[in-house]
């Protein structure tokens, strides 16, 4: 490895901090000079042959400096005693940082959850994947289902500080009054996060938008990137900044948590900067946070998030209870097979999984089709016109359904299901499914021949005979067909977006049993 400057020494010593054993207990690297502080006193010697294991002959024990590669220029190593060295009790959650520790993430917290609501972190390693789509995409499914569930609205933050997309897309609707760079600068002067969140609460509920639904305008809060362009261009404050601020390594999620809750909102969503940006850093080295990471089947891409997951997985216990970063994969056009793209990123939770015997990788990764109405986006009401009957969006939906939305007389709202609990439940359905006369309801997997069932016959009774082998799931079918009274009211179920047919036509067509 070639050495040209202080960082190219400081990288090594970190990359190498298993060697340090119990003779180092910390450094400190400087332009000139690189401080090594020692367990014991006399420890120097052996500190020595540290230092030389990992730097060879560039290092010299007898004049203590390590020569750069650049002529005649030199890095001093003074040895002091550990009870000199600056007390950091906390690894600020920064890429720069969680790339030389075991574990991406700060112990006491892996158990814990966010003081109020949840919070959804949006990333992806490449712009232009479709992450700021996926987040619209899911505010366009949370308005959907909120018309049928009655649900809470969502705090939507645009915390993408180099292309803030939701910010000019909401810009023309009303001038904002306050914006996320606000709130890190405020956070930046206050020590408590109740403090934080009573300062601006009702200044942040002023600035929505609207979503229109089958039913209603449903409403969500926003809060944009900046109020006025000085404030994008000349930053005072930065997630990153508040990160390496004494006792405030993870306010961030902390505050859009109770800020969330303060407003009467459900969830939190944040659009946060593609990259391995120290911007996004304190929000995906939180493991009480939500990561969904957005990647299309470009190579790069998928290797970028290959990376991403190595350092998010490190010391992340994955099991039925974590916060497990799932990904979402777009941009998969027709004929394209992504079956080895898959294999390759569930492959990196592999390696880190605990339990060999969880299946907690079989719904990781979501594929978002490829649209070519969705490239050209106009306005936010463009884009949820485009969105509407899209796979991308029929998709994403059905996370926000499942995740998020528990099914009549399931679970209570805020329980988490723990893979056990999961297990039972699947097993006593199944119990029930052992013969299609069994009393468990059942939603029936909706496959090309149901849809050009409903398809064909849309305004009349189909006359249709059913065949096939034993087992094939016929008695299913029909069994599901009979639970309707109408056949208008089975195409419903089929396909959410046939709705009050009924109003449509002037009869319904009585399915009848023979």
């Amino acid at each position: 490895m070639l050495f040209y400057t202080w960082k190219d020494i400081e990288r090594k010593l970190l990359f190498h901090k298993k060697d340090w054993g119990t003779i180092i207990a910390g450094i400190e690297v400087y332009v000139s000079e690189a401080i090594i502080y020692l367990v014991e006193k006399e420890n120097e010697k052996l500190a020595q042959e540290i230092l030389e294991k990992i730097f060879g002959g560039k290092y010299d024990s007898t004049k203590n400096r390590i020569s750069l590669d650049v002529s005649n220029k030199f890095l001093d190593i003074t040895f002091e005693t550990e009870e000199d060295s600056p007390k950091n009790d906390t690894v600020a959650p920064l890429f720069k940082n969680i790339l030389y520790q075991d574990s991406a993430y700060y112990r006491e917290l892996i158990e814990q959850e966010l003081p109020g609501v949840p919070v959804l972190a949006f990333h992806s390693y490449k712009g232009g994947v479709g992450r700021t789509l996926s987040v619209l995409a899911f505010a366009k499914a949370w308005s959907s289902l909120k018309d049928i569930k009655n649900t809470k609205k969502l705090l939507i933050v645009d915390a993408d500080l180099e292309a803030p997309g939701i910010t000019w897309l909401v810009s023309e609707q009303a001038e904002a009054t306050f914006s996320f760079l606000d709130l890190l600068e405020i956070t930046q002067e206050q020590d408590h996060v109740d403090e934080v969140v009573e300062m601006i609460f009702d200044k942040v509920s002023e600035f929505t938008i609207k979503i229109e639904t089958e039913k209603s305008m449903v409403e969500h809060i926003v809060l944009p990137t900046y109020r006025y362009i000085e404030q994008l261009l000349d930053m005072y404050s930065s997630p990153e900044s508040l990160a390496v601020s004494y006792h405030k390594k993870y306010i961030l999620a902390e505050v859009l948590s109770k800020l969330g809750e303060k407003l009467d909102a459900e969830l939190v969503l944040v659009d946060l900067r593609a990259g391995l940006s120290e911007f996004s850093a304190p929000l995906l080295f939180d493991p009480r946070v939500k990561k969904y990471l957005v990647t299309s089947t470009s190579y790069q891409a998928v290797k970028g998030t290959e990376l991403l997951l190595h350092q998010l997985s490190k010391g992340l216990p994955l099991n039925g209870n974590s916060k497990i970063p799932e990904i979402l994969l777009t941009m998969r056009q027709d004929g394209v097979n992504t079956t080895d793209i898959i294999s390759r990123l569930v492959a990196v939770y592999d390696q880190y999984m605990l339990d060999d015997s969880a299946s907690i990788t079989d719904d990781i990764v979501t594929e978002l089709p490829f649209a070519s109405e969705l490239v050209h986006l106009g306005s936010l009401q463009n884009i949820m016109q485009k969105l509407s009957g899209r796979d991308f969006y029929n998709n994403m939906l059905g996370i926000v359904q499942n995740s998020y939305f528990p099914p009549e007389g399931g679970l209570e709202a805020g329980h988490t299901t723990t893979r056990e609990e999961a297990v039972k439940r699947i097993h006593d359905f199944c119990q029930k499914q052992i013969t299609a006369e069994g009393n468990g309801a059942i939603s029936i997997l909706v496959t090309d021949s149901i849809q050009n069932l409903i398809k064909k016959y849309k305004h009349e009774i189909p006359n249709t005979v059913m065949l096939g082998a034993k087992g094939s799931g016929k008695t299913f079918l029909y069994r599901e067909m009979l639970r309707n009274p109408y056949w208008e009211e089975f195409m419903a179920t089929m396909d959410k977006n046939i709705l009050n047919i009924d109003k449509i036509h002037n009869h319904k067509h009585m399915i009848a049993s023979y």
